[in-house]
């Protein structure tokens, strides 16, 4: 198990040069959901009534579990925004170096993730290279989205999309959230093994399989003596569930979905 402290490229834009008297306007988002407006807008009204010694941490804990955003780095992002505010204007009861140590403070509270689990093992990086004599030419094949990808084709023939193209552009492996929500807490399991050589060779003859597709295999714990390849991580029930019926049909017909059963958003 570890502590996951680095920022989303969100935070770390908003946060490139953090300043007391210098609150960086909240970026413009191409889409903001209905779940992160009622939040976002919750957030906003409890921050109205707060100072500096707001605890941020309770903050985030109650609003991101009873709006269950489906963005938290739009939220926390706004919050930061607003804490930011209500520094700024806290002099002269804080000092210059005084705001900046809030501010601090604020990032790591706001923006550390919850414990993950270790992955043992992750298609994402690794580059899976096939050893032939003469490397064929580089094809962009694409559907009906647009173009998606470029496969290595063999002897000038196109290579047809696998069975994974249609989930290429859902959310599957998502890394750990802030706080565990019933949006953010939901994995397909595809295959599950307590040798972690054959969990490794697996994984990677689904990525050739499905090129379109990642897969990561996770490390033991307490409660489970096995390697488990996963097809979608802290994702949603419903993006779960399609990855488990996709799986069942096309890997493993026992594939499965499991979830956090945690109560307190920052457990598993």
């Amino acid at each position: 198990m570890k502590w996951n402290y680095l920022f989303s490229s969100i935070a770390l834009t908003l946060f490139s040069s953090a300043h007391a008297m210098d609150c960086e306007p909240v970026p413009q988002y191409e889409q903001i959901k209905p779940s992160d407006n009622r939040c976002i807008e919750a957030a906003s009204s409890r921050m109205k009534s707060a100072n500096y010694q707001v605890d941020l941490s309770l903050l985030r804990l109650d609003l991101l579990i009873e709006h269950d955003p489906s963005n938290q780095d739009i939220v926390l992002t706004h919050i930061y925004h607003d804490y930011c505010q209500i520094v700024d204007a806290s002099v002269p009861l804080l000092t210059e170096p005084d705001q900046i140590e809030h501010l601090e403070k604020a990032k790591l509270t706001l923006f550390d993730k919850i414990e993950d689990f270790d992955i043992a093992f992750d298609t994402r990086k690794e580059v899976l290279v096939r050893n032939i004599e003469v490397q064929p030419p580089k094809v962009l094949v694409a559907w009906v989205n647009g173009p998606q990808s470029l496969f290595q084709v063999d002897g000038g023939g196109q290579k047809e999309p696998s069975a994974g193209a249609e989930f290429s552009q859902l959310p599957l492996l998502q890394d750990p959230p802030y706080i565990i929500t019933n949006s953010r807490k939901y994995f397909t399991i595809v295959y599950s093994t307590p040798d972690f050589a054959e969990a490794k060779r697996k994984a990677k003859r689904l990525k050739r399989k499905f090129p379109e597709l990642d897969f990561v295999v996770y490390d033991k714990y307490p409660d489970n003596a096995n390697y488990g390849i996963m097809m979608a991580t802290w994702t949603s029930k419903e993006i779960a569930n399609r990855a488990a019926k996709f799986a069942k049909e096309h890997i493993r017909n026992d594939s499965f979905v499991w979830h956090c059963r945690g109560t307190d958003g920052m457990t598993c």
